[in-house]
Order: C-alpha cells, then structure tokens, then sequence
C-alpha cells in the first residue's frame, strides 16, 4: 500500500478533516450570528459604543424601574459640555455670573434647546427644602436623565446633595447613585422635585444661594432661591 492510500484511508486523517470542518462551520454560523444582531466583537476589558447610539443613552438593562417608579442604578452622571445644545440658554432671577441681591418670585423660568424648566416654588420644613418644577420637552419626545447628584448651597457656602428626587411617576433616593430616566411627550409638560436635608434653617431661612438640577449633558442652576 502506497503513501498516498495509507493517508487516504487513516481514520485519524478523517477525524482531524471533520473537526476543521466543524471549526469552519461554527466561525461561520457565529459571524453570521453577530451580523444579524448587529454586534461588535470586543476585547475584554474595553467596550465599544455603536455610531447609532446617542451619546447620553443609558442602557434600559442598567435602570431599573419597580412598581412604584423606584429607579436604584448605580450609574454615573455623564460629563456636563461647556456649551452645545443643552447650554442653558435663559435663567430667570439671575445666573451663575450675574447673581441677585434679593430672591426672584416665583415662578422662575430657565430654557435649554431642549427643555423648559419652570420652579414653581421652594418650601421649608424644619431642616428639608422641597422644591417643585414643570418640565416641558419642546421640540421633540425625548428621554432626560435626572440626576441625584442635584444639589442646594445655602447662604454660608454649605453643599449638599439632593435627599430625594422626583421625576413624572418616577422617584429615587438622592446622592451619586441616585438617577431618574424619564421619556417626555413634546409639549406636555411633566412634574419634577428635588428634596434636600439637613438645611440650616438659621443660616437659610429666608433663601437659599443655589438650587442646581443636574440632567445628563447639562446643568440648570437657580440662583439666590427664596423659601415658602
């Protein structure tokens, strides 16, 4: 029996034959996999966005949303843009550069591209300031990301984050882990508040100097807020 027949008819050459073409197969069948779905093959360790993606898209698997619209996601706030379509574009009563001697009445008015915010009124309560909004989505349905880390500063330079938050049916405790995703309908408008404990009710009695909402891509600040 020559060589060639002695391979020919090796079952050892039959076997490794039919492995590589089941290895072939099965590269085939998975690339074709993550065509369909529309995947990306990544190191591990890194992770790739895909260009249809929207930059402040949070992943729906990340936020969860109990039965009461309790949001518990251990998410991060997205950085806040020197300026783009989000700037804030208009604030009421004073901003940031160009703050105000004596509180603005309410209601008070700041605008993005985007959204209209509109504080309706600011309230005390022992060492808790509530504060309540109308959020209107101007142009378009669009989904904000309202964050925890939203916070008051009160006449003697005290920070703090917000306690709680609220947003539409949604609410979440307040702090770095604390996040709300709500989708808005164009031009109707939706409730949001923002709660702060541990107020100095004998340095802030009267107003505070800064209430900040913090959204994903923008801040809304309201300077120099008086209380209810």
């Amino acid at each position: 029996m020559t060589l060639k027949e002695r391979v020919e008819n090796s079952p050892v050459v039959y076997l490794l034959g039919a492995l590589l073409t089941g290895f072939l197969g099965g590269l085939g069948t998975y690339e074709a996999i993550l065509r369909i779905a529309r995947l990306d093959t990544v190191r591990q360790g890194t992770y790739v966005f895909r260009e249809e993606v929207e930059r402040d898209y949070v992943r729906r698997s990340d936020v969860k949303e109990l039965s009461r619209g309790v949001v518990d996601a251990p998410l991060k706030p997205a950085a806040t843009p020197a300026s783009g379509g989000n700037a804030v574009t208009q604030v009421e009563g004073g901003s940031p550069d160009s703050p105000k001697s004596s509180p603005s009445p309410f209601p008070r008015m700041a605008e993005t591209e985007e959204y209209l915010f509109e504080l309706k009124t600011c309230a005390r309560k022992g060492d808790e300031v509530k504060c309540d909004l109308l959020v209107t989505a101007k142009n378009r349905d669009i989904t904000l990301t309202f964050w925890g880390t939203s916070r008051l500063i009160e006449n003697n330079g005290n920070e703090m984050f917000a306690s709680q938050i609220w947003l539409g049916n949604y609410y979440s405790k307040g702090g770095e882990g604390g996040v709300i995703q709500k989708e808005f309908t164009r031009s109707i408008p939706l409730k949001m508040s923002v709660a702060f404990i541990g107020v100095d009710p004998t340095v802030s009695k009267e107003s505070v100097k800064l209430i900040e909402l913090v959204c994903s891509g923008f801040k809304v600040p309201f300077m120099n807020v008086g209380l209810r």
